[in-house]
């Protein structure tokens, strides 16, 4: 008897591109698939992981303080391997990447890993775009690689753009004949269907050499822990200093916050020195709050 295999989505994009927004968004879209899901944060502290709806917390895996792509690819894969033989009655798989993440190194097992492929069906990846930052990611290497190299492109925030501007202007780089054309996401709606691989219309990618070159070098994680909830306003208003004051070197902010007196925790997003902080879930527990600043920093 053949194995059924589960199929295998990445999702990938630069730092603050909406990854865990557009995995809500497929998660919502299909109540009656079972998911998994591999979550990989570069930083000691997973964040992205509470503002995860729809997967159950057995079959949620995380791959914390290090790339898929180079300091823990064997706990990758290993994971990979592990999920299968626990659930094999899962549907598909979602592996959202950390924004850093060289993309070669995320297909590969799929493609080379004989025990993985007998488990899985790689389907292809999904590369989110930031239409309000992308001029600036094109700077970074891995931002490219990530975007040539994926099967389906969806721009975020489209809806957040000045008057006037449209996609067009957000400079994607030059794409040859085969790219698809991008499919759009605001917070609340995207247009991007799993059915964008199940029909099978897509290409599968060319991998890009593998060398011992980290792209992202330079580029580490600040973790701050608050064990006592610091005061609502006073909080943000060091934070609009710190992230106007590093507004250069920070590529990305995330955090969930409690703070005294507030009967709610609160999450924190932002990219470069821009960020915003919306109410949460009920306090129900004392855990800390914790925020993560991504960017090249000084440590």
């Amino acid at each position: 008897m053949v194995q059924r295999k589960i199929t295998a989505t990445i999702i990938t994009g630069f730092l603050g591109a909406g990854k865990t927004t557009l995995v809500n968004h497929v998660l919502a879209r299909y109540p009656d698939r079972q998911f998994a899901l591999v979550e990989n944060e570069f930083g000691e502290v997973a964040i992205d992981t509470h503002l995860i709806r729809g997967v159950n917390a057995s079959r949620l895996f995380e791959l914390k303080n290090g790339c898929i792509c180079c300091t823990i690819t064997d706990e990758y894969e290993q994971v990979l391997l592990e999920l299968a033989d626990r659930y094999p009655h899962v549907d598909d798989l979602l592996i959202e990447t950390t924004g850093v993440a060289e993309p070669a190194t995320v297909i590969r097992p799929f493609l080379h890993n004989p025990e993985i492929r007998e488990k899985y069906e790689y389907q292809g990846m999904v590369c989110v775009i930031d239409a309000l930052h992308a001029p600036d990611s094109w700077k970074h290497p891995v931002a490219l690689q990530q975007y040539y190299m994926a099967d389906v492109h969806v721009v975020s925030k489209s809806d957040k753009l000045p008057n006037g501007e449209t996609i067009s202007n957000i400079r994607l780089p030059y794409s040859g004949g085969n790219m698809s054309d991008p499919v759009m996401m605001t917070k609340h709606h995207t247009g991007f269907s799993l059915r964008n691989f199940w029909t099978g219309n897509t290409s599968k990618p060319v991998l890009f050499p593998i060398t011992n070159e980290r792209l992202h070098d330079g580029i580490n994680s600040l973790t701050f822990r608050y064990p006592d909830p610091p005061v609502k306003e006073e909080f943000t208003e060091w934070l609009s200093w710190y992230l106007d004051l590093h507004k250069r070197e920070v590529y990305r902010v995330k955090g969930i916050m409690r703070f005294r007196n507030e009967p709610f925790y609160y999450i924190i997003q932002g990219v470069g020195g821009s960020w915003e902080m919306t109410e949460g879930d009920l306090v129900l527990d004392d855990r800390d709050g914790v925020l993560v600043v991504i960017g090249a920093m000084a440590s």
